[in-house]
């Protein structure tokens, strides 16, 4: 039973695609409508909209369309959402406790939908739905002295038999002939962490589960409303190293790179270079377009004060001052005016606490207080112009910086948590 846990642990940890700390909440995926049985339907249109809430969750709108080369017919079509890890609370009716405003609308008609708590994988592997008798199939797991979160898995006593589960919604589809419409939506809670804020992670590859076998004209568009937002994705869901986004709005990417890992008995083993994509978003939104599209990969946005991020800058060592130089590149690479105020509480000193703060190396090698950076963030973050040299100086050689001389910083105008922010800085000045 050891061996069973420790290698579904890991499992979690590689599935998510992303650092898995000890302190991180991983909550589930987001997924792609697949059919449950061989189909000659084809997708030819899907434009995916992921907009970035304030409240720590995404929402997720999807418009599909799909042509129908037969006649009028009726398939059934499912959506598969992992369980939580490290989250709480399973609940037995099949909805998924993290997945909210479920919604599926066919050829503009509300579709009814179904639950069930089922064997992972049943529906985006092997297009069939595999319910578990809940009455059965439990999370009572007998000797659990490890003390891992079993969420993830059910037991059943009566067969000593433990198993990865999912939870499923799925409908009835009905589809004319030719071009019929489906419109998704639904909202989930991000991922959060000790290394970064929030995360989402979007399944993309069933939709290689259709006919046609990719997506011939596909959109992304990712919005993070009217807040300041810095995160980055993987290039590898693209398809290549450097795909094209644009951005409609106040904003800049760049790529990077870091090395690129293969786990195998829990070592990981360097196999390459893997390339990310960075965003500065004001009130912006960024797009991906592509015709004949094949998702190579499934994707996944974090904010980025993500650990990856910083640690493609500046290798840590373990010594006290790499620590401080990798806190001082993290202001250079992030700030959010929904989440970026608790990162940078914590980097005035240890708990939480703005005491035994450190300073910051200005371009030229003179030291720039560090008070002064962390209260005037918010602004530097909506493009203000400093009059002083050593803070234009800084915040100029932030990559997300982009000044907009028409601002005017205006401390009432910042959000509740911004506003709180600067006065525990100002309180606890030494």
């Amino acid at each position: 039973m050891k061996k069973f846990f420790a290698l579904l642990l890991l499992a979690v940890c590689v599935s998510v695609g992303t650092l898995c700390a000890n302190d991180s909440m991983y909550y589930t995926s987001g997924t792609q409508l697949v059919p449950l049985q061989a189909t000659d339907i084809s997708l030819q249109k899907e434009v995916l909209t992921i907009n970035i809430l304030p409240d720590g969750t995404a929402s997720i709108d999807v418009q599909y369309v799909l042509y129908n080369p037969g006649a009028k017919r009726t398939i059934t079509m499912g959506f598969e959402a992992d369980p939580p890890y490290m989250g709480e609370g399973y609940r037995a009716d099949g909805i998924h406790p993290y997945v909210n405003d479920f919604s599926v609308e066919i050829n503009g008609n509300k579709t009814p939908f179904r639950n069930a708590v089922v064997r992972l994988g049943c529906i985006e592997q092997e297009q069939k739905i595999q319910a578990f008798n809940t009455q059965q199939w439990t999370t009572n797991f007998p000797n659990n002295d490890e003390g891992y979160d079993m969420q993830s898995v059910l037991y059943n006593a009566e067969l000593d038999s433990a198993a990865d589960y999912a939870y499923a919604y799925y409908f009835e589809a009905t589809f004319l002939p030719g071009r019929n419409t489906i419109h998704h939506t639904y909202r989930y809670q991000m991922d959060d962490s000790v290394d970064a804020h929030y995360g989402i992670n979007y399944k993309l590859t069933p939709a290689l589960r259709w006919a046609n076998k990719q997506i011939d004209d596909f959109t992304l568009i990712i919005s993070g409303g009217n807040s300041v937002r810095m995160f980055f994705l993987n290039n590898s869901a693209f398809g290549s190293p450097n795909p094209s986004f644009s951005i409609a709005g106040t904003g800049l990417q760049r790529t990077f790179d870091r090395p690129d890992y293969d786990y195998e008995e829990g070592e990981a083993k360097e196999t390459g270079r893997a390339y990310y994509t960075a965003f500065s978003l004001r009130g912006a939104t960024v797009t991906f377009h592509q015709t004949n599209f094949q998702p190579a990969a499934e994707l996944h946005i974090q904010s980025a004060d993500a650990y990856e991020m910083v640690h493609n800058e500046v290798e840590y060592d373990g010594t006290e001052q790499k620590w401080r130089d990798n806190n001082a590149l993290l202001v250079a690479n992030y700030y959010d005016s929904d989440y970026g105020c608790k990162s940078l509480f914590a980097l005035g000193g240890v708990e939480d606490t703005l005491t035994d703060r450190f300073n910051f190396f200005l371009p030229d090698g003179d030291y720039i207080d560090a008070d002064r950076i962390l209260r005037n963030m918010p602004f530097a973050a909506r493009g203000y112009v400093f009059k002083n040299k050593d803070l234009q100086s800084f915040f100029s050689h932030c990559w997300w910086y982009m000044p907009d001389p028409s601002y005017v910083a205006d401390f009432d105008k910042l959000n509740p948590k911004e506003r709180e922010f600067i006065k525990e800085v100002d309180k606890s000045k030494h």
